[in-house]
């Protein structure tokens, strides 16, 4: 039986990941080739990294389906019980996460069907009663689950899963900015974390691998270059087995993702219309961008196709309005992008409020004292909103850690002052 690499918190390890202005960047620099064959990464067990895990994110591009299970991740393991997570391609086709309860068998729940050979972002988050299960920015699974234990304290490995502490089940691919978490993203923050190049000090964020050490597809045999940095505040390094290290597998090689440069994607509801921007930076060999549309977030639909330039290296800018709308409270887009030889990639996930739906209102209002920043949608969870004068000077940010948040407005003068939430909503706020 396998044992998984790496412990984590009883409260367990949510796997990453994954907004209104985004950078694709995805794979940008270097990512590292695993052969399929004996490749993989083992990063020493640190507990303030493996004790409270809630989120984990990465890339990942599998070559091909082999018949037998690839481990991208493995945490935690079996010794008397089994503990931890592995999250896996299956022969079946689909992703995998397999986690242990300390019982005496894991509890596999299956994930989003794999698309071979194309760039995917797989977000996990835990929450002490469920598991949600993300790909490319959207929810693609959910299981509600509890319990799940600590394993001992073994490294975290990725690229390979564990059996009585060989590697096996080696993963064929590509790996790409790895982020671990100690809070559970919310599908704003996932989204966010997929297109945007992540620096190392954000807030929560336990350990990030960019995998930009070596020089793309060259010899990187001497001095070898086989440790895998930590840009996170613990550098908890990796240690790379196996690579060849030389040559365009088992590699540090370059990037092969969608040569679009998206540098924005943002929506905003005028007049009973959805109007869609998004600009572009660089692009090559571009065909279309299909706009898809959800209800849900889930399940989209394209509702439309703008041509791409093609190529350029300039600034170009696109947008689209959307006027088919019914009455529904919010709508989901995204971009799908494809080249001329069919490769696509998908934007983070957006949403417009319509008509008077809002996700946060405040109450009293008009007040003396003091407000109270009501949520009837969790989307704008663990995220900051800013209290401004009219002038737009910034007088408060306020961290929405609950669906009811106090805020004290006992300083300032009479008049009237803007409270700007994560979402690109705004409430203006009377100060008697």
């Amino acid at each position: 039986m396998k044992i998984f690499t790496k412990a984590i918190k009883f409260t367990f390890i949510a796997l990453l990941m994954g907004l209104s202005t985004i950078t694709v960047h995805a794979q940008s620099g270097n990512v590292l080739d695993f052969d399929g064959v004996n490749d993989y990464i083992d990063i020493p067990y640190n507990y303030s990294v493996s004790g409270s895990t809630l989120s984990i994110q990465f890339w990942v591009r599998i070559n091909s389906n082999n018949g037998q299970r690839q481990a991208v991740i493995t945490v935690g393991g079996k010794t008397t019980s089994y503990t931890g997570y592995e999250i896996f391609a299956n022969p079946d086709g689909h992703w995998y996460i397999e986690v242990g309860k300390g019982g005496t068998s894991f509890i596999e729940i299956q994930g989003p069907a794999i698309t071979y050979g194309v760039w995917t972002n797989i977000a996990i988050t835990y929450d002490e009663g469920e598991i949600r299960f993300y790909e490319n920015g959207t929810i693609a699974t959910t299981f509600s689950i509890s319990g799940i234990i600590s394993g001992p304290q073994f490294p975290t490995r990725l690229g390979a899963g564990n059996t009585s502490g060989a590697a096996n089940e080696f993963f064929g691919g590509q790996l790409d900015d790895v982020s671990i978490w100690s809070n559970t993203l919310t599908q704003v923050q996932v989204s966010s974390n997929m297109n945007n190049q992540l620096v190392g000090n954000e807030s929560g964020l336990l350990a990030f691998y960019n995998f930009n050490e070596g020089v793309a597809n060259g010899d990187n045999t001497t001095p070898p270059v086989n440790t895998l940095n930590d840009l996170a505040k613990y550098h908890n390094n990796g240690t790379l087995f196996n690579f060849a290290l030389n040559g365009d597998n088992s590699n540090w090689i370059a990037t092969t993702s969608l040569p679009v440069n998206l540098v924005s994607f943002t929506g905003t509801n005028r007049d009973g219309v959805n109007l869609l921007q998004w600009s572009t930076a660089s692009e090559q060999n571009s065909s279309r961008f299909e706009v898809q549309r959800s209800e849900n977030s889930n399940d989209f639909n394209t509702i439309a196709t703008v041509a791409a330039a093609g190529n350029s290296d300039k600034l170009v800018s696109y947008q689209y309005e959307d006027r088919e709308l019914a009455n529904v409270g919010k709508y989901y887009y995204r971009l799908k992008m494809v080249d001329k030889d069919g490769t696509t990639k998908y934007s983070g996930v957006i949403f417009i409020k319509n008509g008077s739906s809002t996700l946060a209102t405040v109450y009293p209002n008009p007040a003396r004292d003091k407000v109270t920043i009501n949520l009837s949608d969790n989307g704008l969870l663990h995220t900051k909103a800013l209290l401004t004068d009219a002038n737009g000077k910034v007088l408060q940010r306020i961290s929405i850690n609950s669906t009811a948040t106090p805020v004290n407005i006992s300083q300032y003068v009479r008049g009237m002052y803007l409270l700007k939430f994560k979402d690109g909503s705004s409430v203006k706020i009377v100060k008697e």
